[in-house]
């Protein structure tokens, strides 16, 4: 199954969740992600959690919509409000959508430990909502069923 994680900056939250994706989900799924308005890179917390859970991080970048033109994701699953509240590209039209709400680290104010804190947060809660995804056979799932899961992913 194709995924595209989308959120407002694909400089952390998309990321992460692309890289997660990438893991865990193996030859099962193809990933991706995007912004709907892009940073010039990955922010560097970002790249050095990833890269202290063992995780490859090349090929990762930042990168808007237009770069997945030729993209057919079956499911767009938004990352943060911003994201959420755009209307997907046309050519993103047909895939089955979803929003799960996941508070960016980056915005925290404070100390390197909250920030830490912050950045462990929200890789452990798309790390379980990835898991919980791919326990199911979504190859053989209809898409009412797709929609069904992803939202209800969400609210755990």
């Amino acid at each position: 199954m194709h995924i595209l994680f989308l959120c407002t900056e694909n400089s952390c939250r998309s990321i992460l969740a692309e890289a997660i994706a990438r893991k865990l989900g193996g030859d099962r799924l193809q990933v991706a992600s995007a912004g709907t308005h892009p940073a010039a890179s990955i922010h560097p917390l970002a790249v050095k959690h990833l890269q202290q859970r063992g995780y490859d991080t090349g090929g990762l970048y930042s990168k808007s919509l237009d770069c997945l033109t030729d993209t057919k994701p079956r499911a767009i699953v938004t990352l943060c409000d911003t994201a959420a509240e755009q209307q997907c590209p046309t050519a993103l039209a047909d895939g089955v959508q979803a929003h799960w709400p996941t508070p960016d680290p980056t915005k925290l104010k404070g100390s390197a430990v909250i920030t830490n804190d912050a950045f462990d947060a929200t890789f452990e809660m798309l790390n379980h909502a990835i898991s919980k995804l791919l326990d199911h056979d979504l190859e053989s799932m209809e898409d009412n069923q797709l929609k069904v899961l992803l939202d209800s992913i969400a609210t755990r």
